[in-house]
């Protein structure tokens, strides 16, 4: 009779296990590692905490776009005789 009480409890549970489990599963490997990172620091509020890393994650993927990279010396060189001439 216990064992079948334990089950019922535990079935209650079921239900959003399931939906835990099968979203987890279906995310890719980064997916992953963003939820364990956020489980990690176990945010108060979960919604700011994601949308400030997914935030932050967009701008930083922005940033990389749009700045060039890291110039040679002499281009850098070149470059600053031409603005020190003007």
């Amino acid at each position: 009779m216990e064992q079948l009480e334990s089950t019922q409890l535990n079935m209650r549970d079921f239900k959003p296990f399931h939906a835990w489990q099968s979203n987890w599963l279906g995310l890719g490997s980064l997916g992953q590692k963003v939820v364990r990172a956020l489980v990690k620091v176990k945010p108060g509020d979960w919604v700011a905490a994601f949308e400030s890393w997914y935030f932050n994650s967009l701008l930083a993927k922005a940033h990389r776009l749009l700045c060039p990279k890291a110039q040679s010396k002499s281009s850098s060189s070149t470059l600053l005789s031409i603005n020190s001439n003007h």
